[in-house]
């Protein structure tokens, strides 16, 4: 989402650039095992693009990091949760004599 909104926001100010976030729509967790969405601008647009985004940037403060803790607290909560409650069972083949919702009788 940010790198979708930093593309409109460059091209608002006429600085053509591109982002493939077909990738995060697709498969979310590859986001972060890429190390994020990179944004690329044309070159000769580069200076221009580095200066409106660190306007931006200073502009709003950083949220504080989550403490250890809490992070070590939401993955124990969510293995909990896995483990009371597991994975849905796999669905059953069909008949192998037919029967199925395809098939016909007589």
């Amino acid at each position: 989402m940010e790198a979708k909104i930093c593309v409109s926001m460059l091209a608002a100010h006429g600085i053509y650039a591109f982002a493939p976030t077909e990738l995060a729509n697709n498969a979310p967790h590859m986001m972060t095992a890429f190390g994020g969405i990179p944004v690329s601008v044309v070159e000769s647009d580069y200076e221009a693009a580095k200066a409106l985004l660190d306007d931006v940037l200073e502009s709003e403060p950083a949220p504080p990091p989550k403490p250890w803790w809490r992070t070590l607290s939401d993955g124990l909560v969510g293995l909990g949760v896995l483990t009371l409650f597991g994975l849905p069972p796999a669905p059953k083949p069909p008949p192998s004599g037919g029967g199925g919702p395809d098939s016909v009788e007589e």
